[in-house]
């Protein structure tokens, strides 16, 4: 796959994804595509991106990503993003959930995406999970429970 098409494939993601479009983003994805983020999340599928999608969604209704920086080789696409939203409804974590603090909230994440055939087939997210729990005020500065 032409490095072009690859990319191609990636923006139309986030474009679905700042237009909340669950549907559309799982459109661009392969019937079991991987995804892996921090504390050991791992899923396998649409349906499971698409429950990912509407779980952030849900506490982040206004969430929007902003593309920081791209980098593509062959059929992997490297993005650096920024995503920024206010949370205003519960969001779950395996320690319990999250009360809406109404914090505007927003952090650097990388991912990296692999296309085959136009869809995406992994995608493995990086964040700082210590300072996203912190901007939710979760946290404290120093790690302990806010």
């Amino acid at each position: 796959m032409p490095e072009s098409e690859a990319k191609a494939v990636v923006d139309r993601f986030y474009a679905a994804l700042n237009g909340h479009d669950a549907e559309a983003t799982a459109a661009l994805a392969s019937a079991d595509i991987e995804i892996e983020a921090p504390g050991g999340l791992l899923l396998r599928g649409r349906d499971a991106l698409t429950q990912l999608l509407e779980t952030y969604l849900a506490a982040f209704p206004d969430l929007e990503w902003r593309i920081a920086a791209q980098a593509v080789a062959g059929d992997t696409v490297v993005t650096e993003s920024v995503p920024a939203g206010t949370h205003r409804g519960p969001f779950p974590t395996p320690t319990g959930e999250i009360p809406p603090t109404g914090r505007r909230v927003s952090s650097r994440v990388c991912d990296v995406s692999r296309v085959v055939g136009g869809e995406i087939v992994s995608l493995h997210l990086y964040w700082d999970n210590l300072e996203f729990m912190q901007a939710l005020g979760a946290l404290d500065r120093e790690g302990s429970e806010g």
